[in-house]
């Protein structure tokens, strides 16, 4: 389906760009050292990331805690910020939240279903803003 080709896409491009990222998060300096193309890339991963939005919008609707959550949460349970670890683990886990997710929503009211972006935004806004907080310190 459409989803799965989005995401196998999504995590396809994401380990193809890894390397650049973490160059690109050492700072500007260190990437231009090392001989990294700054705009091709910021152009080539404002592109490809826009795009991959807009299939994932599209095809799951709008559920941006997920978005916002997990690739934190990611890095903090793997206590790294390596995107060659990071993203394609956090698509992964993107993936099992928005399922948990789905079955709360199913279950919860059942014989109603409530919407998935409610159940995220109960448990994504509270986790954001202890994740803002803890930048904080």
């Amino acid at each position: 389906t459409l989803s799965a080709g989005a995401a196998a896409l999504a995590v396809t491009v994401a380990i193809l760009v890894a390397r650049p990222l973490n160059v690109l998060a050492a700072g500007e300096l260190r990437a231009r050292t090392v001989g990294l193309a700054l705009e091709a890339w910021r152009t080539l991963l404002f592109i490809a990331c826009a795009t991959l939005t807009a299939i994932a919008v599209v095809s799951a609707g709008t559920v941006g805690f997920v978005g916002l959550i997990t690739p934190h949460a990611v890095r903090l349970m793997f206590r790294s910020s390596d995107h060659r670890i990071v993203a394609p683990a956090a698509a992964l886990a993107g993936g099992m939240v928005l399922a948990a997710a789905d079955l709360v929503a199913r279950t919860c009211a059942a014989p109603r279903q409530l919407p998935v972006g409610a159940i995220m935004a109960l448990v994504g806004a509270p986790l954001f803003v202890a994740l803002l907080r803890g930048r904080g310190r």
